[in-house]
């Protein structure tokens, strides 16, 4: 990944300074510079315990999808990208406006992909964070019967990852296990992938995808 915008050193010192506010560890470079943006500190802090995240603030929603990445045997690469993808994708629903329609703009998954755009430069990246509910909200859609919704959710997830359809639901598999979140949505969305003709995504997947 290229394109960072490097913060000052002194905001990179006060994110190792407060490592221990944080339930999990930053690894990289990337990772810290990240982190040292004010905006997604706060951001982390946001939430209550709810339906689907029982776990209340963002922080430690973070710390779940992280750990279940590390169950897999991943490719180191697309595990850092992974890392990204956990430490933004739900780091700004403090931005959205509850009391109107949850599209784009005002939806946090195009906030973060927004947000990550002006400091990352990995297109298919930025798509996996805008869309990373899109498995989700079909699964909703199909559930109250609006099949036509459901299955136009998950064309255009399809069309927007393309090759990086995999890597998408690898973060879908690691997001999904956990809080109290219903493991039957993605098997649905695969299922709705490979009736379209694909591959099953999963099958590169270790360390208990399919539990």
């Amino acid at each position: 990944m290229s394109g960072i915008q490097p913060p000052r050193s002194q905001a990179v010192t006060d994110v190792d300074r407060d490592a221990r506010d944080w339930p999990f560890i930053f690894e990289t470079a990337l990772e810290r510079a990240l982190a040292a943006d004010a905006e997604w500190r706060a951001g982390t802090e946001w939430g209550e315990p709810r339906g689907g995240h029982p776990e209340g603030a963002v922080k430690w929603h973070i710390a779940e999808v992280l750990a279940n990445l590390d169950r897999l045997d991943l490719p180191p690469h697309d595990r850092s990208r992974l890392r990204i993808a956990a430490l933004v994708h739900d780091t700004f629903k403090a931005r959205v406006d509850r009391s109107a329609p949850r599209m784009p703009p005002n939806e946090h998954g195009f906030q973060a992909a927004r947000w990550l755009a002006a400091r990352v430069t990995d297109p298919e990246l930025e798509a996996l964070v805008e869309l990373h509910d899109e498995g989700f909200r079909a699964w909703s859609a199909h559930l109250a019967g609006r099949e036509d919704e459901a299955q136009s959710r998950v064309t255009n997830v399809r069309r927007r990852l393309g090759d990086g359809i995999a890597l998408f639901v690898t973060f879908y598999w690691a997001d999904n296990r956990s809080g109290d979140k219903d493991p039957r949505q993605l098997d649905w969305f695969v299922e709705q992938l490979t009736l379209a003709g694909g591959d099953d995504p999963r099958e590169h997947l270790s360390g208990g995808a399919s539990d």
